[in-house]
């Protein structure tokens, strides 16, 4: 019995069902979707979630659990017709392929099949349209589920093919690693005349769902259709892996790499490991590594969050508060998250003009950042005059277009080995045109 149950869960079935599992179901879909555009016919794909399904292991025993499962995936292949496959996709998510079959007839089947059932499901429900691959079609589908489980569970919701959501897209991107990471140096404004010390990482992606979207609006759909764990991770993995090969590159260089983090990630129990994996994994210092807490919720504040940033601190990593004077970074922020530097938001930066005094809120900041004893790095400045004046004001860093623009890293790789520094001051007209960038934070 032992070799057979071996030998079944390194094929294509499920054991405890008898069905297809996720790398079965794969298998089929590739060949459905050429069918489906050989003969010009629709195909559906549905997720179905068994609801709230971890309380009755936890409750009742995992051999309760394996039986609901056997008798979900009975019940359902009963009402299944011939060609439409059935898998138990992973946990208790079972997968519905559904070839020749329109949008608005899988929803009525899925309906069928959540009746056919004592429990709760939710399942997400969506189209394959010509042009289209498999990753991205469960990718919408799972998007769909997801949907069902945030608006209150125990429902089927459609995530139409007719339109490519963001978050759809951007799903895909993370799974196929199609995004990419460039660097923006910091620059010492006390050390031998703007000399880069650091560098943040950005994420550079265009949507073609949304080509318009703002950064704000890419982590908020990152947030509410749970990828911004995938997300930030990705960001974080790459730029490591890219700064430790700058670094190797180039020993005396000895930079920073600045990478933000979502507060919704920090508020994750395992986030402070997660981290500790990517530099083990990777090779970047701890001590060279520092973390940009950015969030569109209070969640950097909840006890989890303040047990990671501890964590992460003990370990060496380095924590700045990113936007600080906007939003929710702001004095009440000091007390309660443990920090080591400000990030000064831009706006306070923009309103230095030749004009004009400065913005008297910039002196209350850096005479703030010095009594408590943090750094401040100044983000946007665009020109020579607002260097000048956050120099006079004391600010130690800076960053912005006036000194660089975002490269890749085999770019600043290719720079230096022709002996141009990292950091070239531009005039004011030059540093406006940089477009397209979409910093993680």
């Amino acid at each position: 019995v032992g070799i057979l149950t071996r030998m079944a869960s390194e094929a294509d079935i499920d054991v405890l069902t008898g069905l297809l599992n996720r790398r079965g179901f794969e298998k089929q879909l590739n060949p459905a979707i050429d069918a489906a555009g050989r003969g010009g016919q629709g195909m559906a794909l549905v997720l179905v979630d068994l609801d709230r399904f971890q309380k009755i292991n936890d409750h009742l025993g995992h051999r309760a659990g394996d039986a609901v499962l056997q008798r979900v995936a009975d019940t359902w292949l009963d009402l299944l017709a011939p060609g439409q496959v059935l898998a138990r996709f992973g946990g208790d998510v079972f997968a519905l392929l559904l070839p020749g079959t329109t949008e608005q007839a899988a929803i009525l089947l899925t309906e069928q099949l959540r009746a056919a059932v004592t429990m709760g499901c939710s399942a997400g429900v969506t189209s394959w349209q010509p042009g289209e691959s498999g990753s991205l079609l469960v990718s919408r589908a799972d998007v769909g589920l997801y949907r069902a489980k945030q608006a209150g569970r125990n429902r089927t919701v459609l995530e139409s093919s007719r339109q490519l959501p963001l978050a759809v897209e951007l799903r895909e991107a993370i799974d196929r690693g199609a995004l990419d990471v460039h660097y923006q140096p910091i620059v010492s404004l006390t050390e031998d005349g703007g000399q880069a010390v650091g560098v943040e990482a950005l994420l550079r992606w265009s949507s073609s769902a949304q080509p318009e979207v703002t950064t704000e609006g890419l982590i908020r759909v990152a947030e509410e259709y749970d990828l911004i764990s995938d997300l930030d991770e990705l960001v974080l993995r790459r730029a490591c892996a890219d700064a430790a090969r700058l670094q190797e590159s180039f020993a005396s260089l000895n930079l920073t790499l600045n990478v933000n983090v979502s507060g919704l990630e920090l508020a994750e129990t395992e986030y402070a490991e997660r981290v500790a994996t990517i530099l083990s994994d990777t090779g970047w210092p701890a001590d060279q590594l520092v973390l940009e807490v950015t969030e569109s919720e209070l969640a950097a504040e909840s006890q989890t969050a303040i047990t990671n940033l501890h964590t992460l601190r003990d370990r060496g990593v380095r924590i700045a508060i990113d936007d600080f004077g906007t939003g929710y970074s702001s004095l009440s922020r000091l007390a309660t998250i443990p920090s080591d530097i400000l990030k000064v938001d831009q706006s306070f930066v923009a309103a230095i003009r030749s004009d004009s005094p400065a913005p008297p809120l910039l002196s209350v900041i850096a005479a703030l950042s010095k009594s408590l004893d943090l750094q401040v790095i100044a983000e946007g400045v665009e020109t020579e005059y607002q260097a000048a004046v956050l120099t006079e004001l004391g600010f130690a860093l800076a960053q912005g277009y006036h000194y660089s623009d975002s490269h890749p890293v085999s770019e600043l790789i290719n720079d230096l080995n022709d002996g141009r520094p990292l950091v070239s001051a531009t005039d004011e007209d030059d540093s406006l045109a940089a477009n397209g960038w979409i910093p993680l934070g």
